[in-house]
């Protein structure tokens, strides 16, 4: 049997190390933070399209936060990957007269629903597999439509 060899550490040392190991493999995992109350993380800005066009004045989170609108524009050019971010444009009555989102890619539950039903390319005339393709939007990506192509 193998002898048991005593933890040289501390009591303190110990508690710390367990209480680092624990942090540090909390925010190692990739599902913390995805969701709020079961729907996907999102950003949700509000601005009239008077104060955009004038670049000044004041965007609201769906929270009622208040964001310069320059902080709005380098938002909207460098938001990470991972937020999906919408931006509604309302006119000077608050009448909304667009609705966008971030990103122009297919997400991942629309690239496993293609991958599942096109297997493959559907430009015409290719057989590359559909772990060969990449989702474009060969048709506007507003109208929320893709396409696979090699």
């Amino acid at each position: 049997a193998a002898e048991r060899v005593r933890d040289p550490r501390t009591a303190a040392q110990r508690d710390y190390d367990a209480v680092f190991t624990a942090i540090t493999r909390t925010l190692a995992r990739r599902d913390i933070g995805t969701t709020h109350r079961g729907l996907p993380i999102s950003l949700i800005l509000t601005t009239t399209v008077a104060d955009l066009a004038a670049r000044a004045g004041l965007a609201l989170t769906a929270g009622g936060t208040a964001l310069p609108i320059d902080d709005l524009l380098t938002l909207a050019g460098n938001h990470p990957d991972d937020l999906d971010t919408w931006l509604c444009i309302t006119d000077l009555h608050h009448r909304p007269l667009h609705l966008g989102r971030s990103r122009r890619t297919a997400n991942t539950d629309q690239r496993l629903a293609l991958f599942a039903t096109d297997h493959g390319c559907t430009f015409p005339g290719c057989t590359a597999p559909a772990t060969r393709t990449q989702v474009h939007h060969i048709t506007d990506w507003s109208n929320n439509h893709y396409q696979y192509t090699t």
